[in-house]
């Protein structure tokens, strides 16, 4: 669902005259970057596609991380209900994420993190408490997007941008100190303390929360991630 959710959007947004750009990094937060134009100073947005699928259940939700959500952040989500007649696009601002959506705190405040729940027989029903109309990817959604472009905080942005950036490379360099031991010691329940292959290492994503990659004896074959 997140790369139907991601091509569709991004179909969007180009026949509406943006630019879309899709970083090869830990895109956590970055999963599409837009432009008005490509020049010197230029500025952009951060997009966040979600994709979700009610065909098979009557409710489901979607969080983003606190830290990511800043002026120049915008979620798009794209549910996916069944009906044909109605692409369900939805668009969450800044604003909207964190006026609407419910905040999950931690004592790590790096976790924190918000979160959105809906079910089927709410989100297209102007009646019913927690329908999602108002939050339409319309044309007028659009020129807000290209307005919060033309005023984003390009300093500020490129920092978050960077940061993907370097925590990736922080993975990668890991990832390839990790390629020169053939096994650990696993201290999992499983194995309790049984040496063990060591899993390739490239199929283990980077947790949005964690700063640092997770210690190679978390990454059995028994551990999910």
């Amino acid at each position: 669902m997140e790369y139907t959710a991601e091509d569709l959007i991004s179909y969007k947004l180009q026949r509406s005259g943006l630019l879309v750009a899709k970083p090869k990094f830990d895109r956590n937060g970055a999963d599409l970057l837009a432009f008005m134009n490509v020049d010197e100073g230029t500025k952009f947005c951060r997009i966040q596609c979600k994709g979700r699928s009610l065909l098979n259940s009557n409710s489901s939700n979607v969080e983003v991380l606190k830290s990511y959500v800043t002026d120049a952040f915008i979620l798009l989500l794209f549910i996916n209900d069944g009906n044909e007649q109605s692409t369900n696009l939805f668009c969450f601002f800044s604003n909207d994420i964190k006026n609407k959506w419910k905040l999950k705190a931690f004592k790590n405040r790096s976790k924190d993190f918000y979160r959105l729940s809906f079910s089927k027989t709410t989100i297209n029903n102007v009646n019913k408490r927690g329908n999602l109309q108002e939050y339409y990817l319309t044309d007028q959604k659009i020129e807000n997007i290209k307005n919060i472009i033309k005023h984003s905080d390009t300093k500020k942005e490129f920092k978050i941008v960077f940061d993907l950036m370097k925590n990736q490379n922080d993975l990668i360099k890991w990832i390839n100190r990790s390629k020169l031991c053939h096994s650990f010691r696993c201290n999992c329940a499983t194995h309790s303390g049984v040496i063990v292959p060591l899993i390739p290492i490239d199929v283990v994503p980077l947790i949005p929360e964690q700063s640092v990659p997770p210690k190679p004896e978390l990454l059995c074959h028994k551990t999910k991630m």
